[in-house]
């Protein structure tokens, strides 16, 4: 496997790193017109189908963060959030208590950063698509 630099998303011309900085806009309904400005799309729904993939990709490494920190209980507690915390909100919080609790652990073996991980979640949500080409195998009539 090739390791990439962390702004890509694998297969898209479009970066992880601009496509995190518009959702961060995006959660306070800043302008989708702006967001396609910045992510260098011409069409809004490229920007719409985007957030979609990167609020899936949040959403998995939310869950692979909170489930490390439930099994690892004495190094500290989960962080206080809301159901009215943006996504994006709650897996920066994570992804720090996640860090402090490798430092308490003395833990000093190099970690993923935060844009890896997002970087491996949308490239397993590019994987699990739906192909629109035809099967390969045959099948009866």
């Amino acid at each position: 496997m090739r390791l990439v630099p962390d702004f890509f998303i694998p297969r898209c011309v479009i970066r992880l790193d601009y496509l995190v900085e518009a959702a961060k806009e995006h959660q306070h309904e800043t302008d989708i017109e702006w967001a396609c400005e910045l992510l260098g799309c011409v069409d809004t729904r490229t920007a719409h189908r985007h957030f979609e993939r990167l609020e899936k990709a949040v959403g998995s490494v939310v869950v692979d963060l909170a489930e490390r920190r439930a099994l690892m209980p004495e190094l500290g507690e989960l962080p206080k959030t809301t159901p009215e915390t943006p996504a994006l909100t709650r897996l920066e919080t994570l992804y720090d208590c996640e860090i402090q609790a490798r430092v308490r652990a003395g833990d000093s073996s190099p970690h993923s950063s935060l844009r890896q991980q997002l970087q491996a979640a949308v490239w397993k949500i590019f994987i699990e698509k739906p192909s629109g080409y035809a099967s390969g195998s045959l099948r009866p009539p």
